[in-house]
């Protein structure tokens, strides 16, 4: 089995929910379809988002391409509304929330402390809000949910890394 077989899947499966909504879309309006989409279709893409985070580039573009046909399905070829993110988008945020959940005891006890709070020990500004990035030499270090989930969470703004 070929180590991108579980991505092909989730692709396969995404794309044929794709499929069954472009089959009803004449028959449903665009705020029916687009709330299909949200419940049916978005949380396959989303599926397992903090595994997935250091897959390829070729497969994050594989995802997107599922997600803009659904768009276009959903409201033509005319129309992008702005208001829907781009997969990589969703993969980052679902991460920060995954960390403010982790920070905040949200989650069962095995993932409590996966984060440390603080970069260093001076007062300078953001730091008392900023996680440290844990020490990793390779790259499969830096795909680990505790580095990259650090990292999202740090590019936030100060207001929302201190919110409980």
């Amino acid at each position: 089995m070929r180590n991108n077989s579980h991505t092909d899947r989730t692709i396969k499966k995404a794309s044929a929910k794709v499929k069954l909504l472009s089959h009803i879309r004449q028959n449903v309006s665009p705020y029916v379809a687009e709330k299909i989409y949200k419940v049916m279709i978005e949380p396959t893409l989303g599926y397992c988002g903090n595994l997935f985070h250091g897959i390829s580039n070729t497969t994050v573009n594989r995802f997107q391409q599922i997600q803009d046909r659904a768009v276009n399905i959903v409201y033509g070829t005319n129309v992008t509304p702005n208001r829907w993110c781009s997969i990589r988008n969703v993969r980052k945020l679902h991460r920060a929330q995954e960390v403010f959940k982790c920070l905040n005891g949200l989650v069962p006890n095995q993932f409590n402390g996966i984060f440390n709070k603080f970069s260093h020990q001076k007062e300078t500004r953001g730091n008392n809000s900023k996680l440290r990035l844990p020490k990793v030499k390779t790259e499969t270090g830096h795909k680990m949910f505790s580095f990259q989930g650090a990292l999202v969470f740090n590019e936030l703004p100060e207001n929302l890394r201190n919110e409980t």
